[in-house]
């Protein structure tokens, strides 16, 4: 679903995608730290809002950073025009 709201507000495939899997780096790592302390309530409460900090953090940066309004690596519609353009000549 997240994926399909960034390529509505107009991020490319290939960035939503690159987006998608830091996303998921992330979430995992996150889940790794959270693990030891599974058994302290307290503990692990202050850890989850440490690691969704953290992860808001880092993809707030990603998204800020600009990215290329040349990256068309995987949207068909540009490389659809781009062959019909190459074809009409």
């Amino acid at each position: 679903m997240g994926e399909d709201v960034l390529k509505k507000l107009g991020f490319r495939a290939h960035t939503v995608h690159r987006l998608a899997k830091q996303f998921r780096d992330y979430d995992e790592d996150a889940l790794k730290v959270l693990v030891k302390f599974k058994d302290n309530r307290d503990e692990y409460i202050s850890k989850s809002r440490q690691q969704i900090e953290l992860q808001e953090s880092l993809l707030s940066g990603e998204l800020m950073r600009k990215f290329s309004i040349n990256d068309h690596t995987w949207d068909s519609e540009s490389i659809k025009k781009a062959a019909n353009t190459e074809g009409n000549s």
